[in-house]
């Protein structure tokens, strides 16, 4: 017979394995939602994945040269639609709505009426609040994005202290970008209540400030490095929901009009009702850690807190093809898909095979132009090259060119006044290069074909593979354009007549921004590039730029760093096959070095120069000569 005592010892032993069960399964549960105790052991720096802190390293040349032919994936003010059309998976060419690949402002997968009207929600009404004068980054953009597709708001409004900075390039246009897509954000300059917010770094009085401002008509507040994920419109069957960070204002407050009774009634009174009624809650945010930990996006928390100065700063390049839960999540809110966006080739219809080029006031063909003509003909091998300009060209080397067996049918002048306006903004006079611009992407809407600059050359033609593709431009080695990340350069480029990109492309010169020299040309690509990453091919041995001599191949690592080029890092070892086209920027080469009756074939390095009958022979020793230019048949026998 068992006696009480050993019974009762029994009894408090399985008593004490259930209450030890039970908070195993809330710490495990915790950890997985959010637990403030969790460590960072999980997450990977994001800045190991980046150069000098602002972009990819290249690590080896080939991997990275094909993974990031697709560019990435935002558009700027005036970035708006392709024919009122915009982002997210193209199935051909058909696009969302706008110029972000927002949607419905909802999650992705969109969720039932029924589940949205709901009687006796808090209204999805969002308030933001932003102190100080400073950049609106990224990482922001990201923030309210990820409201706009968890909650589907009615309003976002956004309180600031002062005006919003924008850096003297146009980068930061991310709010810009938000207010033009989606029409219910309002901008309100804080009142000398709000305002107390910014005035103090207490933690209570802030949060004070806060949930007054909610009890007036109610509503929800979200931190500015907060993320909303998951967060179904039954959350806000509440009276209170209160999600925020301690000793920060991180997170968020979801909260009923009313509850404070007057002005003496705190927010830690209203958190005592926590512990009596299950319409006041309290809830926690993951971190960032946790993500990588669970790795399951569709049950994550239902909001996250980026903080830490692991990602202090980042940008859409940085994500375009991370494969890891940060990369996938930014994905989705970004692009509203978790998928790599690339560029994919069709064939049913090639780029069509004809040069462009374009000559704007006249005056005589230098020799670096003659020889790029030739180029297209006898290298990239076009059926036709259009020279479009407001004047022919003058000098020896066009008449060369016009009389020419083997040019006079092939080469065309077609006249074309400059731009000096477009969607009734003024182009300055002066500003030949942003003509050219717009007259190029004018010529890729309407015909398509292959564009080369007039200081660039062709050492290889490019594949049926490469004329598969859409759009094609590269990246430019200068870093001219802080905080760009980088820049497009189109001055040899490529494309498919009416490809979407172009449509997007010339859409965005509704704002020239004429006071940022290449904003329209070079910049401006670039956020279009990082909305639309599967619009634009990326291929970084299209061509390679020289300055003075020294060539600068995008493809090598710290390309962006100009004491490093082609003369001390070996990064251009075969001309002939590494790159499709050299260009020398400056200084031109404005005459033959030396014209004789025979030339040579230059070669490169010691080989030997196979003698052929001609009129050119280019001097071995000049940056032209080490092209593997070879216009074999571009004079009579």
């Amino acid at each position: 017979m068992v006696s009480w005592r050993a019974l009762s010892k029994r009894l408090r032993l399985l008593l004490f394995v259930a209450i030890s069960a039970v908070v195993i399964c809330l710490a495990l549960s915790s950890l997985h939602s959010g637990a403030p105790w969790a460590d960072d052991s999980g997450a990977v720096p994001l800045q190991q994945q980046r150069q000098r802190g602002r972009r990819p390293a290249v690590e080896d040349e080939e991997p990275r040269h094909r993974a990031r032919d697709g560019g990435g994936g935002v558009g700027s003010r005036g970035a708006s639609s392709i024919e009122g059309q915009a982002p997210l998976p193209l199935d051909g060419a058909e696009e969302e709505r706008g110029r972000y690949p927002i949607g419905a402002f909802g999650a992705t997968g969109a969720p039932q009426v029924g589940s949205l009207l709901i009687e006796g929600l808090v209204p999805p009404d969002v308030h933001y609040l932003w102190c100080g004068s400073r950049w609106f980054e990224f990482k922001h953009y990201l923030g309210l994005m990820s409201v706009l597709r968890a909650i589907s708001p009615d309003k976002i409004y956004f309180h600031f202290e002062q005006k919003i900075e924008t850096d003297e390039v146009y980068y930061n246009q991310w709010l810009d970008d938000l207010k033009y897509d989606y029409p219910w954000i309002e901008m309100k300059q804080m009142d000398s209540q709000v305002v107390r917010y910014c005035a103090t770094q207490d933690y209570d009085e802030r949060v004070q400030v806060i949930v007054r401002l909610l009890n007036d008509d109610g509503g929800m507040f979200v931190g500015q490095n907060t993320w909303m994920l998951n967060f179904p419109a039954r959350r806000r069957l509440v009276d209170l929901d209160f999600g925020l960070e301690r000793y920060t204002t991180e997170g968020y407050i979801v909260m009923r009009r009313g509850l404070l009774s007057d002005e003496s009634t705190s927010y830690r009174q209203l958190l005592q009702n926590t512990r009596r009624s299950d319409r006041y809650l309290r809830s926690t945010c993951a971190k960032i850690h946790h993500i990588y930990r669970r790795g399951d996006l569709d049950n994550v928390s239902t909001c996250a807190i980026l903080s830490g100065h692991l990602y202090e700063r980042f940008y859409p390049i940085d994500i375009w093809e991370l494969e890891d839960p940060f990369g996938r999540l930014v994905r989705r809110i970004f692009y509203g898909t978790e998928e790599v966006r690339r560029p994919v080739p069709t064939y049913r219809e090639l780029v069509p095979n004809i040069g462009h080029m374009i000559w704007i006031g006249g005056g005589a063909m230098d020799y670096l132009f003659y020889l790029s003509l030739l180029s297209m003909l006898f290298v990239a091998k076009v059926d036709a090259v259009y020279l479009h300009g407001d004047a022919e060209p003058a000098g020896d080397y066009w008449k060369e060119i016009k009389t020419m067996e083997q040019t006079k049918d092939r080469v065309r002048f077609i006249m074309r006044i400059p731009p000096h306006q477009i969607y009734q903004g003024d182009v300055q006079p002066f500003y030949r290069a942003l003509m050219s611009d717009l007259i190029r992407v004018d010529l890729m809407i309407k015909y398509g074909g292959i564009y080369t600059d007039t200081d660039a050359i062709w050492v290889k033609p490019l594949t049926a593979e490469d004329r598969g593709y859409e759009a094609v431009a590269s990246f430019d080695w200068v870093d001219w354009s802080w905080p760009f990340p980088d820049s497009v350069n189109f001055g040899i480029s490529y494309g498919k007549r009416n490809a979407p990109f172009w449509r997007i492309f010339r859409d965005s010169m509704r704002v020239l921004h004429n006071d940022v020299h290449g904003f329209s040309g070079v910049m401006m690509p670039y956020k279009l590039l990082e909305k639309y990453p599967h619009l634009l091919r990326i291929d970084r041995r299209l061509q390679v730029i020289c300055y003075h001599s020294k060539c600068h191949p995008i493809y090598a690592p710290d390309y962006h760093n100009m004491s490093k080029d082609h003369t001390n890092t070996n990064s251009i070892p075969n001309w002939r096959q590494d790159v499709n086209a050299i260009r020398s920027t400056h200084p031109t080469t404005t005459t033959c070095p030396r014209t004789t009756r025979t030339r040579t074939a230059f070669p490169i390095g010691d080989r030997t120069s196979t003698p052929s009958t001609g009129r050119i022979r280019i001097q071995r020793s000049t940056p032209i000569g080490r092209l593997c230019w070879r216009p074999m048949a571009c004079s009579p026998k």
